[in-house]
C-alpha cells in the first residue's frame, strides 16, 4: 500500500470511531504502511469495514491483519479440523488400500498431519477416538502456525529468518 492509500484507510478509521484517540499523523500512517506494504489495499479496505460493521472499539494492526487472514480462510474454503476429520475417514473408508489416491483427495496440508499423527496405516488401524484428538490437535496447531506466517510482512518474516539463521549458527559453535 502506498502512504496515500494508508492514510485514507487511517481517516476512515478515525472517522468511523470518532473521540476513541485514534491518529492519522506521519508516524501513524508510515507504521501502518509499513506493516501492510505487501498487502492489497482492495484487501485491508475490506477488513477494516467488515470491522466497522462487529468492533465497537478501533481496529489494530493485529485485528486488521487477523480480519484478513479470515477473510482468506474463507476465499480458500479451508476447513475446521472436524471437516478435516471426517474427509480423512471417509478416504479411509473408501481408499485405505491405496493411500497414494488418498492423498491426492486429502491435499498435501492434511497429508502432513496424517503423518504427525503416524501414518496412514497408523491412522486407518488405531482407535478412531484417538487419533482424531491427536489430528485435530495437530491439524489446529498447523492452521495456527501458517496463519501466524500470512499475517506478517514479508520483510519481517525474511528478518526472523535470517535472524534465526545466524543464531543458530552461532549456537552451534559455542
Amino acid at each position: 500500500m502506498t502512504m496515500a492509500e494508508t492514510a485514507k484507510i487511517l481517516a476512515l478509521i478515525v472517522a468511523a470511531y470518532p473521540g476513541r484517540g485514534v491518529k492519522a499523523d506521519e508516524m501513524t500512517v508510515g507504521l501502518w504502511r509499513d506493516m501492510f506494504a505487501d498487502d492489497d489495499v482492495r484487501e485491508v479496505m475490506l477488513a477494516v469495514k467488515a470491522m466497522f460493521a462487529t468492533c465497537k472499539f478501533p481496529p489494530t494492526i493485529a485485528d486488521v491483519k487477523e480480519a484478513m487472514q479470515r477473510q482468506r480462510a474463507v476465499a480458500r474454503g479451508d476447513l475446521s479440523a472436524g471437516e478435516a476429520w471426517e474427509k480423512v475417514v471417509r478416504e479411509i473408508r473408501r481408499n485405505y488400500c491405496h493411500p497414494d489416491k488418498a492423498r491426492a483427495e486429502l491435499g498435501e496440508n492434511i497429508w502432513a498431519v496424517i503423518q504427525q499423527c503416524g501414518g496412514w496405516s497408523v491412522c486407518g488401524n488405531s482407535e478412531i477416538t484417538v487419533i482424531s484428538a491427536q489430528f485435530e490437535r495437530r491439524y489446529n496447531a498447523r492452521k495456527e502456525q501458517q496463519a501466524y506466517a500470512e499475517k506478517l510482512p514479508a520483510g519481517i518474516a525474511q528478518g526472523v529468518k535470517e535472524l534465526l539463521g545466524v543464531m543458530m549458527i552461532e549456537g552451534g559453535k559455542s
